[in-house]
């Protein structure tokens, strides 16, 4: 996957009000499922990382921590790190959110806002018009929605299960966005 598409995949997963983070790129490391050949590459035709890559794995390695810190969890343990994750029980949630897990929420809600104008920095200084376009299509289509989102879940008018049901339609408006944005 290149390193363009990655960053349009992180920044529509970090979009998702929430500590949207990738696990970590299986496409870097050798693996079973890796052709024996490209395992075996010389070290002088692996290539090495851009800035822009760089600075993208600096983000996403970020969001990766806030997932597990422990300040978080009581956001995590309503509602998956990344909006794929997100279970049926999640989904049919029907409890609104306490005191403890506003404070998590919010801490994580200020956290992902952060590093998605990070994230939009780094697209735009790029220099590439598509990528450009993308940073700002995030925020002019995608941001108000996850503000509302936030909001619903932080002032009790969403349950967790309408916010995750939200959260993953969302997301998959966004995946099928990158896709047509991919195809032009």
């Amino acid at each position: 996957m290149s390193a363009r598409l990655c960053c349009s995949l992180l920044l529509g997963a970090l979009l998702l009000a929430g500590c949207a983070v990738p696990p970590a790129n299986k496409a870097d490391a050798p693996s079973a499922e890796a052709p024996a050949a490209a395992q075996r590459a010389p070290q002088s035709l692996r290539r090495e990382p851009s800035q822009y890559e760089l600075r993208i794995t600096e983000v996403s390695n970020r969001m990766r921590a806030a997932c597990v810190t422990e300040a978080f969890q009581p956001y995590f343990r309503k509602s998956a790190c990344l909006p794929n994750g997100i279970t049926e029980a999640m989904l049919s949630d029907r409890t609104r959110i306490t005191r403890e897990q506003r404070r998590a929420a919010e801490g994580v809600f200020e956290l992902t806002h952060e590093l998605n104008e990070e994230t939009r920095r780094i697209m735009i200084e790029t220099g590439t018009p598509q990528e450009a376009r993308i940073a700002e299509e995030s925020r002019t289509l995608s941001d108000p929605r996850i503000e509302a989102m936030q909001e619903g879940l932080l002032k009790g008018t969403l349950t967790w299960g309408e916010y995750n049901m939200r959260r993953l339609e969302l997301f998959e408006e966004i995946q099928r966005r990158r896709a047509l944005l991919g195809a032009e």
